[in-house]
């Protein structure tokens, strides 16, 4: 029991690591993703609101004619002015859904590597608890009987492809952002995000023709 629990240790510890170094990144990179999209979501989201600086200029306007008319001048006074709220355009629709779902992808990511985190954690703990060599090497391999089952592994695969999506929702919000501003700026960030699309591809495509390739992505 001794030698199959040694080397179980050794197993469990180099796939905590794993995981937690994973994570580690995943949260920091999605952090700072977090904070990028809120500032552009931040922006965007005045697309959708009501424009009122007419509408105020002619208040003022009004409240003018009415201090005239109170010192005895003879002005006439328009009526209050109707304010109407255009329909958003579907460019600003489109960047605000993509940006949105983009940013909550990214705090998905993020609560799911702090879960995964806790799960390893209290996984090292339940097996060490018991210091008998034969009741540990029980309790570990009934808790990663479970692991396997419940698709641990899964989930912790799926972390950095969901991540991924992320990123890509972002970088699609952008160019739909850009394009209704200024067309040559759309134009070379197209060409840019073409180029990180077909790097992207290729290092995906890489490990399926070559499995000995380091180079591969989470939907590799």
């Amino acid at each position: 029991w001794s030698v199959y629990v040694n080397e179980c240790q050794k197993q469990d510890k180099a796939l905590v690591e794993s995981w937690k170094g994973d994570m580690d990144g995943i949260l920091i990179f999605a952090g700072l993703f977090s904070a990028v999209i809120t500032a552009f979501l931040i922006e965007s989201l005045q697309l959708l609101q009501l424009d009122t600086g007419n509408a105020t200029v002619l208040l003022l306007q009004r409240i003018s004619l009415q201090l005239d008319a109170s010192n005895g001048s003879h002005v006439t006074i328009p009526p209050i002015p109707s304010v109407h709220n255009p329909p958003a355009t579907g460019a600003s629709l489109r960047v605000n859904a993509l940006w949105c779902l983009s940013l909550l992808l990214s705090l998905l990511c993020a609560l799911c590597a702090t879960l995964i985190q806790q799960w390893a954690r209290h996984y090292i703990q339940a097996v060490e608890r018991r210091s008998a060599p034969h009741q540990r090497a029980r309790i570990r391999a009934f808790l990663f009987r479970g692991i396997e089952k419940s698709g641990v592994f899964l989930v912790v695969d799926a972390v950095p492809a969901v991540l991924h999506v992320s990123v890509f929702l972002f970088m699609a919000g952008m160019y739909d952002y850009i394009a209704t501003s200024n067309k040559t700026v759309a134009y070379l960030t197209v060409s840019v995000l073409c180029l990180y699309g077909a790097l992207y591809i290729v290092l995906s495509w890489l490990p399926i023709r070559s499995y000995h390739s380091p180079f591969r992505t989470p939907f590799s």
